[in-house]
C-alpha cells in the first residue's frame, strides 16, 4: 500500500521540499539535548550515504498516570491530543489496527506498520481570538477535561447530534468504523516567527496503521472541509513503511527484507 501522500482539500501549502523522502527517522529522548546529539550521531555515522531532506524539532509534556483511552498530552490549541487511542498493551487490538498481518503484504513486511506524518501549522493568533465555546464546538470536546460535549469524563462515549465537529468527522462511531482507527503519536513544535512576524507553531502529527487506505487516508478524507481547517495549514509530511523489529537473536533491523 505504500504510496506518496496524496493532496487533500486543505493542502495548498504542502511543498515537495518539505515532504516525503527515502527514510523517516524519529529521534526521541527525555531531553532536547539528548535528541539533538542522537540525531547528530546518526548524521556522523551515515555521512556520504544519507543527506537530510527536511526535519522538524518537536516536544511534549507527558501527563502522569494516563489511563486507557486518555490523552497523554495537549496540543498548542490547548486541547488534549490522543484521546481514544488504541491501547498499546492490547495485543489483539494492535494486530487488528497497527501491525501488518500475513495476508496483507509480503512475508518480509509482516509485523511492520505504516507511518503517516503531517506537519500541521496552526494559525494560533487567529485561534486565540476565538471564543472558548466556539473552540469546543469545533473540536467537540471540553478544553479543560477532554470530555465530549455533554459528557463528564474524557473517556465518555460521545453522542453526536450532527457530524460537524472534528471528533465526529474523525470517528463518527458508526458500525464498521473500527477498521479506520489509527494509533496517534503527535508532537508539538514552535519555530519562532515566520517572514510575516507570525508565530510558526503547530503539530507534528504522526500515526501508525495496518493500512494507509483504511486508516489515515480514510480519516483525512472525512475531515476534508471541516471547520477546523480555518485554523490549520498542513505544510508537509509523507508516508513511510516501518520495518518489523529486530529478531530475538542477532538479526538486525530489516533482516527479513534484506534476506
Amino acid at each position: 500500500e505504500l504510496q506518496r501522500m496524496p493532496k487533500f482539500g486543505n493542502d495548498f501549502l504542502v511543498r515537495e521540499e518539505r515532504s516525503h523522502g527515502d527514510l523517516s527517522i524519529t529521534v526521541a529522548a527525555d531531553t532536547q539535548d539528548a535528541a539533538v546529539h542522537g540525531f547528530r550521531q546518526v548524521l556522523r555515522a551515515t555521512r556520504g550515504q544519507l543527506v537530510p531532506k527536511w526535519m522538524r524539532q518537536g516536544y511534549n509534556d507527558i501527563f502522569p498516570d494516563v489511563g486507557p483511552g486518555e490523552a497523554p498530552v495537549r496540543n498548542l490549541m490547548g486541547f488534549k491530543d490522543g484521546t481514544s487511542n488504541p491501547d498499546g498493551a492490547d495485543a489483539e487490538a494492535m494486530e487488528e489496527l497497527v501491525w501488518v498481518q500475513p495476508d496483507d503484504e509480503p512475508d518480509w513486511a509482516v509485523g511492520g506498520t505504516y507511518q503517516a506524518i503531517r506537519v500541521i501549522r496552526m494559525q494560533v493568533e487567529f485561534w486565540d481570538r476565538t471564543r472558548l465555546s466556539e473552540q469546543e464546538a469545533i473540536f467537540g470536546r471540553s478544553r479543560a477535561t477532554g470530555a465530549p460535549l455533554g459528557g463528564e469524563l474524557e473517556t465518555d462515549e460521545p453522542v453526536f447530534t450532527d457530524l460537524d465537529s472534528h471528533i465526529a468527522r474523525a470517528n463518527p462511531r458508526t458500525p464498521g468504523i473500527e477498521r479506520n482507527l489509527i494509533l496517534r503519536r503527535g508532537f508539538n513544535y514552535s519555530d519562532g516567527l515566520d517572514g510575516n512576524d507570525q508565530l510558526d507553531q503547530g503539530l507534528l502529527f504522526v500515526s501508525y496503521q495496518r493500512s494507509l487506505e483504511d486508516g489515515f487516508i480514510t480519516v483525512q478524507r472525512r475531515l476534508d472541509g471541516e471547520v477546523l481547517e480555518e485554523y490549520i495549514r498542513p505544510v508537509g509530511g509523507g508516508f513511510f513503511y516501518v520495518l518489523p523489529g529486530p529478531g530475538e537473536g542477532t538479526d538486525p533491523l530489516g533482516a527479513t527484507l534484506l534476506a
